[in-house]
């Protein structure tokens, strides 16, 4: 993709970050005014380059179900981003699709995922890109923001980062009431904007960009951060016996964890459980798949110790009273013939192995005795191999793993009716790098592409109030 400029010495707004924020942003700014000269700027050689990723390539961009319906997905800050997502819904991201000249296809057997219909997230970058080009916006390529200063009318001292303070100062006055604000690109460029819309990312995915630093210009310029961690990342656990069966997948797992008065960072303590139902997968080091993925964003806040203990139920369709009554009834056969008509056959194998080891005194034999000498004693047993076991969490996969970050500019610092910081009149944030996260299932891409949005039509509004 070639780059696209206007060469200004002064934006109206500028817009750090080319993802699905940052794209929103800039299109829904256009929509206010035509006049207004508006600017993104990417440290990357193209936009979109994390929305490539997303979906497998697919593009799972959003989710099928009622919008109301979305902030029991949202993990973090919920209730701030009813605005965002109240002003452009699912609905409205769907016509924006539609607009494009693209469609889109609803996979109601997976969990309402909507994806670009072709199969390609390119084909939907591509779309967007062309209509910022058509749209006027300015887009600059290869601009990482090494550091953002605010300037204030009269105070010629502020301004350090070019040749010709002076002359700079100029242009500003001419045209700007208040404050402006300096942003430095690592090639030595200086740009100016009276408005500034930050989406950048967090700290997710450092290849496309995405890399955290503007979170620790904001902590500079006085922004509570907090913390960064990973979001949406498979979940690390002590049991070798469990790990030792990597690559084996089950459906309808639930997962419980018991917070107890758990200490979760940056959070009260409190004392509930929460469970998640999906799909999951072992790995060498834990569970991953679906169904972790989203309990990893429930507990990746907590000091984790040995006490942290994780339930896994892996036949989540069947009652365990429903389980005894199917062993009494099958009285001839051994327990691996009724556990493999629900769990995979290497499990049946390794479970049965673990109960003949693990309990050699008891008077039945998992492997061998017909289920008419089964008790209801062993059967608990059974149990806690199948739908109570018990596994010792060691954590979660760091960062370089995580599908998004959790964590990100404190909501306390921004308001959520515009997006607008409470520091900084005329910084906006959208997207990722806000303390804000959701479930896997194309919420955390609708969440960027509406407060991009909302961040976009505020910053134009505002603009255009001044004039």
């Amino acid at each position: 993709m070639q780059e696209f400029k206007k060469e200004k010495k002064i934006y109206d707004i500028l817009i750090v970050g080319g993802g699905p924020s940052g794209i929103m942003a800039a299109l829904s700014a256009r929509k206010v005014s035509k006049d207004l000269s508006i600017g993104i700027l990417d440290s990357n050689t193209s936009l979109g380059k994390k929305l490539k990723l997303t979906g497998g390539g697919r593009c799972n961009f959003t989710n099928n179900e009622y919008i109301g319906d979305f902030f029991d997905k949202i993990v973090t800050n919920d209730k701030f981003l009813y605005s965002a997502l109240y002003s452009f819904t699912n609905e409205d991201l769907k016509d924006l699709v539609i607009s494009l000249g693209l469609d889109y296809i609803v996979e109601e057997d997976n969990y309402n995922k909507v994806y670009i219909g072709s199969g390609r997230s390119e084909d939907f970058i591509v779309a967007l890109t062309d209509k910022l080009i058509d749209s006027d916006v300015a887009i600059y390529y290869n601009k990482k923001i090494l550091d953002i200063q605010r300037i204030k009318l009269g105070d010629k001292t502020q301004n350090t980062l070019v040749d010709n303070p002076t002359d700079k100062l100029k242009d500003i006055k001419s045209d700007f009431q208040n404050t402006c604000y300096s942003l430095q690109a690592s090639n030595g460029q200086v740009f100016y904007s009276r408005s500034v819309i930050l989406a950048s990312g967090g700290k997710s995915f450092k290849n496309t960009g995405s890399d955290g630093s503007v979170l620790d210009i904001l902590s500079n310029m006085g922004y509570n951060i907090i913390d960064p961690r990973p979001g949406l990342v498979p979940i690390n656990l002590r049991e070798s016996w469990f790990t030792s069966m990597a690559g084996i997948s089950f459906k309808n797992a639930v997962l419980e964890f018991d917070f107890g008065y758990c200490k979760v960072k940056n959070k009260s303590k409190h004392s509930r459980s929460r469970s998640i139902c999906g799909d999951i997968i072992i790995t060498h080091k834990g569970i991953g798949g679906p169904a972790s993925l989203k309990m990893s964003s429930l507990i990746n806040r907590l000091d984790f110790k040995d006490e942290n203990i994780m339930k896994l139920d892996l036949m989540g369709d069947i009652h365990s009273q429903d389980l005894y009554q199917e062993i009494l009834s099958s009285p001839k056969v051994v327990l691996a013939t009724v556990l493999r008509r629900y769990l995979p056959k290497r499990y049946v194998a390794k479970v049965i192995d673990e109960l003949d080891e693990k309990y050699p005194d008891l008077k039945f034999n998992f492997k061998k005795d017909k289920l008419a000498n089964m008790s209801k004693k062993d059967f608990e047993y059974v149990l806690l191999y199948t739908k109570n076991i018990h596994l010792r969490v060691d954590g979660i996969m760091g960062i370089e793993a995580a599908t998004i970050t959790s964590g990100g500019v404190s909501v306390k610092n921004v308001n959520p009716s515009t997006m607008e910081s409470k520091i900084d009149k005329g910084i906006y944030f959208a997207g990722e790098m806000l303390d804000v996260d959701a479930f896997t299932g194309g919420y955390n891409l609708q969440i960027a592409f509406s407060t991009g949005y909302l961040a976009g039509i505020s910053a134009a509004e505002n603009l255009q109030s001044d004039k």
